[in-house]
């Protein structure tokens, strides 16, 4: 245990009026618009991309709030969870944590909950949603929106063809500065996506393929990529019903499409690099 008890350490950090919070989180483009929503709410955010990460973090920092995915690559946010609360057994601080899942069954919610889970959102993780996160479970958080400056819409290009839904993706992320930054990210991410997937497929790694679908699709929905989103979605569930004729067809599919929407933000300027 610490040499400093957990709630003197809270009161430390509450001088500097910002509150922390944990994002577990391993899809590059969640983890930046859930660090971006959090750090406009006038929060302090750390990113954990794994479980051991995350248990790293707990034990180094008095987090006030941890938003906790359940899909990691090497421990699940139920496991990492169980964990925490063990170790909170020592402290005198509970953190709340808050799930985040793609997945709305109510058997998840319930799994979420019974491991120590405090509540559980949907993604992608909105502005609102986040903001009502901190003042049900951060009893002093005041911190507001700020509309005071409200920046200029961007002209978008139109979305007839959905490529992106530029009215999902100003929901979820609001500035025209964080879509840019994000689509930036998106654009790097599926670059490096496709070479781990032609990869993965000359070994006929469907397992891998599967898993590289399901972090497409997370990033897709974040940015209101909706074809993407759909043919990576469609991927990764005709793999784990093993139908091989609608693997192969939709693992080309998603890969025209990854060209076409990569494509598609460098043609309009949608990206940071394209000021």
């Amino acid at each position: 245990m610490s040499s400093l008890p957990f709630d003197q350490k809270i009161k430390v950090q509450s001088k500097q009026k910002q509150h922390c919070i944990l994002i577990v989180e391993d899809q590059p483009v969640a983890a930046l618009v859930a660090k971006t929503v959090f750090s406009e709410l006038g929060c302090n955010v750390n990113i954990a991309i794994n479980g051991l990460n995350a248990l790293t973090l707990i034990k180094q920092n008095p987090y006030d709030l941890i938003l906790m995915d359940i899909g990691l690559p090497d421990i699940d946010g139920y496991e990492i969870t169980k964990q925490i609360r063990l170790y909170e057994d020592d402290t005198l601080h509970k953190v709340p944590i808050v799930a985040l899942t793609a997945h709305t069954d109510v058997e998840n919610k319930e799994r979420c909950l019974n491991v120590g889970m405090n509540a559980v959102l949907t993604k992608p993780l909105l502005k609102k949603q986040a903001l009502q996160v901190l003042k049900v479970f951060i009893p002093d958080y005041t911190k507001t929106l700020n509309a005071s400056h409200p920046e200029e819409d961007q002209e978008f290009p139109d979305s007839s063809e959905k490529f992106i839904d530029f009215k999902i993706a100003k929901e979820i992320l609001g500035q025209e500065k964080i879509i840019k930054k994000v689509l930036t990210m998106l654009v790097h991410n599926l670059t490096e996506e496709k070479i781990k997937l032609n990869e993965a497929y000359a070994k006929k790694d469907w397992r891998e393929i599967q898993e590289i679908a399901h972090k497409i699709s997370g990033g897709a929905s974040y940015c209101g990529a909706l074809r993407l989103k759909a043919v990576s979605t469609s991927l990764k569930n005709h793999i784990a019903k093993n139908n091989p004729e609608a693997v192969e067809h939709d693992y080309h599919k998603m890969q025209r499409e990854i060209d076409d929407l990569i494509q598609y933000i460098t043609n309009n300027n949608l990206s940071e690099e394209n000021k």
